[in-house]
């Protein structure tokens, strides 16, 4: 069966839950909460998107786990304008049309762990505007674009134990920090810079 608009839309709530739902053949997002409470998205499958698999966009702390994302046409994970932490944990996205996981304007922590992005056209990890930065522990493969781009963070940023493979550009690039840590990490076919770092103060 097909939806054609959006899979679940949560508009204008309080704290909200979103847990074990199955979404095919999606016209819009697959799953987009707007100007709400806190959000939790965790154990949902989406395949065949043609909008934002899961979009969280101006509310308060969010936690997007476990998620399974396939066959998406625009970015997998987009959370913006985030009024708290934001941790996005143990997801599992394959042919991703945008980026895989994408934090922008994050009033609060951003933590990127366990997840696996695989079959991503454009950049698999990118976050700016936010605060405190962990991308830890997760796995790239097949990237078309940057494999992890943090910028503008309010301070640190921590890149651990992530492995990346088959990047379209460079594979880890940070600026605009004042403190910056990249170790453990294991980077092969890298088209461009295997890691770089700019503006660093």
């Amino acid at each position: 069966s097909s939806i054609a608009g959006n899979g679940i839309y949560a508009l204008s709530v309080g704290n909200t839950t979103i847990d074990n739902n199955r979404l095919d053949h999606v016209g819009g997002n697959g799953i987009f909460a707007q100007d709400s409470g806190a959000l939790a998205v965790d154990n949902n499958t989406l395949s065949t998107v043609t909008g934002i698999g899961i979009y969280a966009l101006r509310v308060n702390a969010s936690t997007i786990g476990g998620n399974t994302l396939s066959q998406v046409a625009a970015s997998g994970i987009r959370a913006e304008s985030i009024n708290g932490d934001l941790w996005v944990l143990g997801n599992s996205l394959d042919g991703i049309g945008g980026s895989g996981i994408e934090a922008s304007t994050v009033f609060g922590e951003v933590t990127v762990s366990n997840n696996r992005l695989h079959n991503v056209t454009a950049t698999g990890i990118t976050t700016s505007n936010t605060g405190d930065v962990e991308v830890n522990g997760n796995s790239l493969d097949l990237i078309g674009a940057n494999g992890i781009v943090i910028s503008t963070a309010t301070s640190n940023a921590v890149v651990l134990n992530n492995s990346l493979a088959h990047i379209g550009a460079n594979g880890i690039l940070v600026g605009q920090l004042t403190d910056a840590t990249i170790a453990n990490n294991v980077l092969s076919s890298i088209a461009g810079t295997a890691i770089a770092a700019t503006q660093i103060v």
